[in-house]
């Protein structure tokens, strides 16, 4: 597989450890036994972190356990552990190599960025399900390629080896989402920064759901990550505006105020918005509301207060 993966991570390391991450990649894609790499300046799991997220092919690599002997003063040896077999792994990889293959042929010739980005998501959101946590396939682009069954880790990491292979600068970013563990993506639109997860959209059980696609930092509500290690993002989807609402009585003004658009997404700013109750019994008094349910499908985020809005044949 000709992998240029957008090096992120990598390129936040000194050039001592991106000289190691090189060094690392190009060892285990022959899955080694072992690997002498000179002393990181104790940044090992930097160095590990970095190729975890940086290089989503290297899916069989266990990097929740890579044991390590100093050899010297001046060297490490590391000894990696692998989720299948060597001879396994091998075919797994071939397998992976022809699901890649299988997407780019299909990729629509001509498309700019931000169409790029959204036909690749739709490929995960189309041909996936959400599951199956216990299974550390699962967790890598393994589980979505061949399995098409995956968690949030391994659906960000096939988005992100998508993008790779099409030239499309991506990243994976971890951090929490409703307080739990959750994994995600940037993607650069033209050049500027946009969050894309393709998970949220996958769960709230649409082909057509759109609403986690091209949000600004400013409107990932209920989300935390480490604003010092990704960039800013600014980048905002004009065709599924997010609004936050600070009245109950500015609901109906402001989804009326966006007939034109094929979904949105309304932000609950007032302490009824956190309730589930609440938003459930909302989404049904907007869906008998006769010029909002017969124009909008209307449903709700079971972890944070908000509503979403699809029209029924967008």
């Amino acid at each position: 597989m000709d992998i240029r993966p957008y090096f992120y991570y990598r390129n936040r390391l000194d050039a001592h450890d991106q000289k190691i991450v090189d060094n690392l990649i190009d060892e285990w894609m022959h899955m080694p036994e072992t690997v002498t790499i000179p002393m990181p300046h104790a940044r090992l799991l930097d160095i590990t972190h970095s190729i975890k997220m940086d290089v989503p092919a290297l899916f069989y690599i266990y990097y929740w356990y890579i044991s390590l002997d100093y050899a010297d003063n001046e060297k490490i040896v590391l000894r990696p552990d692998y989720l299948f077999e060597k001879e396994q792994a091998r075919k797994n990889l071939v397998k992976v190599e022809k699901w890649v293959t299988e997407v780019l042929r299909k990729l629509p010739t001509g498309l700019d960025d931000l169409s790029k980005a959204l036909w690749l998501r739709d490929v995960i959101i189309l041909n996936c399900q959400y599951g199956d946590s216990e299974n550390m396939e699962a967790h890598c682009v393994y589980g979505v390629a061949v399995n098409h069954i995956a968690v949030c880790e391994g659906l960000a990491a096939a988005y992100k080896m998508l993008c790779d292979l099409c030239n499309l600068p991506c990243i994976i970013v971890n951090g929490k989402l409703a307080g739990g563990n959750h994994s995600w993506n940037i993607v650069w639109i033209d050049g500027k920064p946009s969050f894309v997860d393709p998970t949220a959209d996958l769960r709230d059980g649409r082909a057509t759901c759109r609403n986690n696609f091209i949000r600004s930092s400013d409107e990932m509500v209920g989300y935390e990550w480490n604003q010092d290690e990704v960039p800013e993002c600014k980048v905002k989807n004009l065709s599924n505006p997010f609004v936050r609402v600070s009245r109950e009585e500015d609901l109906i003004s402001e989804i009326r105020k966006h007939r034109q658009c094929p979904s949105m997404t309304l932000f609950l700013d007032y302490p009824q918005g956190d309730s589930y109750d609440y938003r459930g019994q909302t989404t049904t008094k907007l869906a008998y509301t006769a010029d909002i349910g017969s124009r909008w499908r209307v449903s709700y985020c079971t972890k944070r207060p908000i509503l979403y809005l699809d029209q029924p044949n967008g």
